[in-house]
This record gives C-alpha cells, sequence and structure tokens, in this order.
C-alpha cells in the first residue's frame, strides 16, 4: 500500500496530509500557522500583525474572539481545542490523546456515523452525492441473472429501479472541493475527507447533516440578553436565520431572561 509502520507515505505525508512535523501538503500546522510561525490571514506567533493587517480586518475575522467557525486567531475554540478536537497538552475533552498524531480519518467517520444515525430520514433524502454517480447495472448481467433471460419485463423493471435510484439520490454537479486548507478570507481549517463519504461533512459549520448553512445578515446588531451579561450574540445559519445567546468563556448556550 506504500504507507511505513508509523502510517507515513512515500511523499511523507499521512493519510491526513500531514507530514512528520505536523504540517500540512500547504505548509500550516494544526492551529493554522506555517513554519515561520505566521497564520495565513498575517498574524504571528507572538500575536502581532503583518503591517498590511489592520485591527479593522481582525475584527472582521474574529468579531467576538472567534471566527465564524468557532476558532481563535491561536487556532482553539471556546473550550480550547483544536481543530481536531485536541488541547495544546495534547488531550481531548476525555482526557485522552490516542489520536492526536491522527488518523483524524476516524473522527471525521464517527461523527459521520453519528449524524447519519440520529437524522430523519427526509433530511437524508436530501443530501446530495458529490461522488461520480452510480454505474447502470451491465446489460449482461441483467440478461443472464436478473428476472428471466432477457425478458422485456426484466429489463423494463430493472430500467424503473435504476431511474427510482436515480432520482433519489441527486447527485451535486457543482461541487467544488477545497483546493487548499487556507480559505479565500485567510482563515485555516483542515480538508475534511468529503469524497470518502461521498457528501460534504458539515464538521465546521456546526450544522446537522441534510441541513445546509445560508448567508444571514447581522441579526446580533444592537442585540441584548437581559440577565446575562457574560452572554454574546450568535447568529444561527442552518437553514434558517436567527440569533442564539452564548457564554463568553464556555461556549454553553444561555437562556436570555425578559425583564
Amino acid at each position: 500500500m506504500g504507507w511505513d509502520r508509523d502510517g507515513f507515505g512515500r511523499d511523507g505525508f499521512n493519510r491526513d496530509h500531514f507530514d512528520r512535523d505536523g504540517y500540512d501538503i500547504y505548509g500550516h500546522n494544526r492551529y493554522g500557522f506555517n513554519r515561520a510561525n505566521m497564520a495565513a490571514f498575517g498574524m504571528k506567533g507572538d500575536g502581532t500583525m503583518i503591517s498590511s493587517m489592520t485591527k479593522e480586518l481582525v475584527n472582521q475575522l474574529f468579531p467576538d474572539g472567534f471566527n465564524r467557525y468557532g476558532f481563535s486567531p491561536y487556532g482553539l475554540d471556546r473550550a480550547g481545542l483544536d481543530a481536531f478536537g485536541f488541547r495544546v497538552d495534547g488531550y481531548d475533552k476525555d482526557q485522552c490523546n490516542f489520536f492526536l498524531h491522527g488518523p483524524h480519518y476516524l473522527r471525521f467517520y464517527f461523527y459521520a456515523q453519528l449524524q447519519m444515525s440520529v437524522a430523519e430520514v427526509q433530511s437524508l433524502s436530501t443530501i446530495k452525492r458529490i461522488c461520480p454517480p452510480v454505474s447502470l447495472l451491465p446489460p449482461l448481467w441483467a440478461n443472464r441473472q436478473w428476472l428471466g433471460l432477457g425478458s422485456e419485463e426484466g429489463r423494463y423493471v430493472i430500467g424503473l429501479l435504476e431511474q427510482q435510484w436515480e432520482e433519489q439520490r441527486p447527485f451535486d454537479k457543482d461541487y467544488n472541493p477545497h483546493d487548499s486548507s487556507v480559505r479565500a478570507t485567510g482563515l485555516w481549517l483542515p480538508i475534511t475527507p468529503d469524497l470518502r463519504f461521498c457528501f460534504e461533512l458539515p464538521w465546521f459549520s456546526g450544522c446537522p447533516v441534510g441541513v445546509a448553512p445560508v448567508e444571514c445578515p447581522d441579526l446580533c446588531q444592537d442585540s441584548l440578553c437581559p440577565g446575562q451579561p457574560d452572554a454574546q450574540c450568535h447568529v444561527h445559519t442552518c437553514g434558517s436565520c436567527f440569533t442564539e445567546w452564548i457564554h463568553k468563556d464556555t461556549g454553553e448556550a444561555v437562556m436570555c431572561q425578559e425583564w
């Protein structure tokens, strides 16, 4: 298969596309910094910015100290976890470090499995395939093994089943895989193995499988949360737009009290 005992290929990268030094094929580590200790959006590891990166631009990317994916400029979420779910000391929320260096595919796999198990059938039917469409059954197989020896009725039934399969499993012809771990905004995110699952994983959107994120206006402008001084407004963008309030330190949802 071309892999050594540590899971690295002949090109020096593992299955998660990280090398032995912890940098992906685009030159960034798990916190979004390159080998020069510079984040893609222009921040150095000591927190200083390059001259072209203004405070206003930083505030646009990290309006409440965290970007649209829930990570700080240092690549950690509100719970102190990186994009793969580990703290800087190498342990996850369950105090385990078993998958610290991968393969991270297993985390994506169990996440997808959980999402699929709790999703409703109606939501599952809206998920578009991003892999090439399933090929049709070879006519020779159908003639020899299915519903008689090449009868007109048999071919009709097979064609009907194939048509139903295609209609029930829409194919996303507009899907464009990410060609870099650095997004157009300058924010870094690891590339999820979508093509291995044949659908886009909502790993960083926070949306459940089958519910796509939508573009929303700034609903938090001038919004207040009575009784919760430590709450921060967050725009929920899964399927529809509405506001929700979370604790600024823990990221847990809070309930606002009307006075």
